[in-house]
């Protein structure tokens, strides 16, 4: 698993051959609720409220919006958090002039309502003003875009398709390539969870090709790193270093996702059998990461390389880090970091710890739709009574080796002091 973080009006006529854009996802009818069963109290009366008036205007045409809500609305309290008063007032504005009210404003206070719902883990909520920022603003693919995203993320699968599609088909008519590439790149990470890896390598080349001809070389250089990992479960380790190679030059030195990319590389070699060479890239890349999930993630990665490398210290201090952190149900790579510490644990001898981690992989990849990780963990506990078979891996190569002492000193010049 890596770690890697306009459209026109329903119904506008379609070119010949083309796909036309799909309508708008729309809410249930008692949507809003959600932030009442979150947040009870006066604030989540507030945004209750915010959400209902977001969604009727959004759904009312511009020119009937005038004089649609009545008169002498209650104003949001001044003792809200200071974070959202901005996005409350702007709402707030809504409610007195909706025919004034412009989407793109509409769409941006939704978005910082999401965003600080999801920051202060109320996650219905986040993921309810996610898409009240895609519904307010139509003609615009980025919040769509947006949407899809911490909706996949939240494992909602059905919807973060219909708007990634949509943002997707949108951001084509409007020449918007970079959003058109982003959408390519988030349903790609989309298939490639639910096991399509075919359809996700499609996307991804589809995502990068676009990214890097348009000049959008972060979008480009995300899409070389996912597709780097989709290559590692399907096996062809040589297309996958070559996405490593052309992720690391488009990022270049000093960017913030060179700790997550090594991490992602460092992973492909442990799944080659070469920990000697994955175990320094993963402590480096540990030492430079501070975003929670991916520290979760990377601490297994970490333990599952020093269980390969036959240090058991290391693989217990990793595991014990792990255990300090918030439990598994709380990270998005929980199901993979599970079965990377159960792979480990096994390879040094410790099956019963193996089949615990590995059953809990297999419920929390349930839960998700995760059905790759889901597939790791299945395979992890047919092997636990047998132990982990020793495999015959060729040595790495020179190019690996190189590689690694590369990303081993741009790691260190990244880590935070």
């Amino acid at each position: 698993m890596l770690l890697s973080p306009r459209p026109e009006p329903v119904g506008a006529p379609a070119r010949r051959g083309r796909r036309p854009i799909p309508p708008l996802p729309g809410l249930a009818p008692l949507a809003a609720l959600v932030c009442l069963e979150e947040l009870p109290g006066p604030l989540g009366l507030v945004l209750f409220r915010s959400a209902a008036d977001v969604a009727l205007w959004s759904e009312c045409e511009p020119p009937h919006r005038r004089g649609l809500f009545r008169p002498g609305q209650p104003e949001p309290a001044e003792d809200q958090p200071s974070a959202l008063r901005p996005a409350l007032a702007a709402l707030a504005h809504v409610v007195r002039q909706p025919e004034a009210a412009r989407p793109a404003h509409v769409s941006q206070a939704c978005t910082a309502i999401g965003e600080w719902a999801q920051g202060a883990g109320h996650v219905g909520t986040g993921l309810l003003f996610a898409e009240l920022a895609a519904m307010a603003d139509p003609h615009n693919p980025v919040p769509a875009v947006a949407a899809g995203r911490v909706l996949r993320n939240a494992s909602r699968y059905d919807r973060a398709r219909r708007w990634l599609d949509r943002a997707e088909r949108v951001a084509h008519v409007a020449g918007d390539h970079q959003t058109r590439a982003d959408a390519f790149l988030a349903l790609g990470v989309l298939e490639e969870r639910q096991g399509k890896l075919r359809r996700a390598m499609r996307l991804m080349a589809r995502s990068y090709r676009l990214a890097a001809k348009a000049g959008f070389t972060d979008v480009a250089a995300h899409a070389r790193t996912n597709a780097l990992g989709i290559c590692g479960l399907t096996r062809r380790f040589a297309e996958a270093q070559a996405h490593a190679e052309a992720a690391l030059t488009l990022y270049g030195p000093g960017h913030s996702h060179i700790p997550s990319l090594a991490q992602d590389i460092a992973h492909l070699w442990s799944l080659q059998g070469h920990y000697d060479v994955a175990l320094p890239v993963l402590q480096a890349a540990l030492a430079a990461i501070t975003e929670p999930d991916q520290r979760y993630i990377t601490t297994a990665n970490v333990a599952r390389a020093a269980a390969g490398a036959g240090d058991r210290a290391l693989f217990l201090r990793m595991w014990q880090d792990l255990d300090q952190q918030d439990g598994p149900r709380a990270h998005r790579f929980s199901a993979d970091a599970l079965v990377g510490l159960g792979e480990g644990a096994l390879m040094l001898g410790f099956s019963v710890a193996a089949r615990d981690l590995g059953a809990k992989a297999v419920a929390i990849a349930q839960e998700r739709g995760d059905v790759l990780a889901g597939r790791d963990a299945e395979d992890l506990l047919r092997r636990v009574p047998e132990g982990l078979p020793v495999a015959r891996w060729e040595p790495p190569t020179d190019r690996e080796r190189l590689l690694a002492g590369r990303l081993v000193r741009m790691l260190r010049d990244a880590a935070p002091d």
